[in-house]
């Protein structure tokens, strides 16, 4: 199996504060999910169930799916951003879907079993506000959201461990590249469209580099 490629120069760096990072989440989480032989179609419904799956997973609640307001391939306004998610301590959901490599028998890279199907990569903020900040609580909760999302996926039953990765957003080596904050989040979820050679999280979602953007659109949830 050929996992999702991560983004270039990307460390999984351990969840740690900077001096300017008051919670190693606070720029965003990073979620990669291998999706075993699954087409666009079927991730394309899955959108809201992940982003309930995930909800349910921090909150112990289950929010109906009718509230939640989906956006293809355009982001919410700067107002609607700040008065839905910013100041109500709200998740946005950013979904990219990339094609597995096909592969590539003179560098043994790639996937044999996935070529032709596609996975899906997530970006989310505001999840800070719902996750703890002591560090073995905060890992054994990452811990929690990958059983989750593993159990509402189809995913290779061999390589469960690997199916699913989240990372931080913002930390380590990728300090500078993706400088998120309330006042900045529209300008950084809309960088495919303003700066899509700028290597940092979001762009890689949107695919903007690998494919010169031959890609999905972008598809954009939160609850209302």
């Amino acid at each position: 199996m050929s996992l999702a490629r991560l983004p270039i120069g990307s460390i999984n760096y351990p969840p740690r504060k900077s001096n300017c990072i008051e919670h190693p989440y606070e720029r965003g989480m990073f979620i990669s999910i291998n999706n075993y032989k699954t087409h666009t179609e079927t991730i394309y419904q899955s959108l809201k169930k992940q982003y309930q799956t995930i909800e349910y997973g921090l909150t112990k609640k289950n929010y109906s799916r009718d509230d939640l307001k989906i956006r293809y391939n355009q982001s919410p306004n700067p107002k609607k951003l700040m008065d839905e998610v910013v100041i109500k301590k709200r998740i946005l959901m950013v979904a990219g879907i990339h094609n597995y490599d096909r592969y590539n028998y003179k560098t043994q890279s790639g996937s044999k079993i996935h070529s032709g199907y596609q996975h899906l990569h997530l970006y989310l903020y505001g999840i800070h506000h719902l996750l703890p900040t002591n560090t073995k609580t905060l890992e054994n909760k990452i811990k929690h959201l990958k059983i989750l999302l593993m159990r509402h996926n189809k995913v290779y039953s061999k390589n469960r461990e690997t199916s699913i990765d989240i990372r931080t957003v913002g930390t380590g080596e990728n300090l500078f590249n993706d400088v998120v904050s309330p006042t900045s989040l529209h300008q950084y979820i809309n960088l495919p469209k303003t700066n899509p050679q700028k290597v940092c999280c979001i762009n890689y979602i949107a695919d903007t580099r690998q494919y010169d953007n031959q890609n999905y659109p972008l598809v954009f949830i939160y609850r209302s």
